[in-house]
């Protein structure tokens, strides 16, 4: 109960923090066209609209912003559980290979690391596109126009920098438990490695991993933006260049509906991983 109560001010501080910032430049900013201020409509947020220049219609804004936030929450997740998955099999590979192909491995990782993410995004729309233009198959949309959405390519683009990332993380947490003394009792037991890893150590490393899960989500977010950028999503992140977003209101809903479950599933993480390892949360 102690533990609920001190993340649950936890996020109200979060949420006044985040209310004192955007205060500033709806107060000090020279722009012309910014609506005042009005806090009676978080009230009632799903009253909130605006009249959307083209078709004078009116346009409430929380229900299109939900239906953005389903569909970009849709692509993080899932690229999220991909990326866990796919790191998960090539740490596997990674254990069970040679040090020669190990050593080429962490090579090719060097090689992917350094390559940009929107290098790796434009690549592979050249390729889908190549692929088109020979066969006459289109393969994934490489771009959407208005309100159409994809999911292939976004979710692959968006799960390989964090599939590297992981593993990354899950080679050295590897390595770390592997000089730990349960590892050699279990090899001296006659184990086979994938046992090992997936009996023993895997549990280990995902507790590790999830004290990392806060600098991860943000990674994703990140990536995200430039998704969205890339491939025209008319997403939750890229609501921020429509003109109807600069509203205080509307900001400050926007900002609650990101931090929300991201800091309620960071929070679950740290619980499980504390409670499991059998310390203290971990902030």
């Amino acid at each position: 109960m102690k533990f609920v109560l001190k993340k649950f001010v936890s996020l109200l501080c979060i949420y006044v923090s985040i209310f004192l910032l955007l205060l500033v430049p709806f107060y000090f900013s020279g722009f012309k066209g910014i609506p005042p201020l009005n806090l009676t409509n978080l009230l009632h947020p799903f009253s909130i609209n605006y009249v959307d220049f083209n078709t004078k219609r009116k346009i409430f804004v929380l229900p299109l912003l939900l239906d953005k936030y389903s569909y970009s929450m849709t692509l993080l997740f899932v690229s999220f559980i991909i990326a866990i998955i796919c790191a998960t099999f090539l740490n596997y590979l990674f254990e069970i290979s040679s040090s020669r192909i190990r050593k080429f491995i962490r090579s090719l990782l060097d090689v992917f690391e350094s390559v940009p993410e929107v290098m790796l995004v434009m690549l592979l729309q050249i390729g889908i596109a190549s692929i088109f233009m020979a066969t006459g198959y289109l393969v994934a949309d490489i771009v959407v126009f208005g309100e159409e959405r994809t999911y292939l390519l976004p979710i692959i683009c968006l799960s390989i920098v964090p599939t590297i990332y992981l593993f990354r993380m899950m080679v050295l947490e590897t390595e770390n438990q592997r000089i730990q003394p349960y590892v050699e009792f279990a090899i001296s037991k006659g184990f086979s490695k994938t046992y090992i890893l997936f009996r023993h150590m895997f549990p280990n490393i995902i507790i590790n991993l999830l004290n990392y899960s806060r600098s991860i989500f943000l990674f994703m977010l990140s990536n995200l933006i430039i998704i969205e950028i890339l491939f025209n999503i008319q997403g939750y992140m890229n609501a921020i260049r429509n003109y109807y977003f600069f509203t205080f209101d509307i900001c400050l809903i926007w900002f609650f509906l990101l931090v929300t479950p991201f800091y309620i599933i960071n929070t679950v993480f740290l619980f499980i991983a504390s409670k499991w390892s059998g310390g203290e949360v971990i902030d």
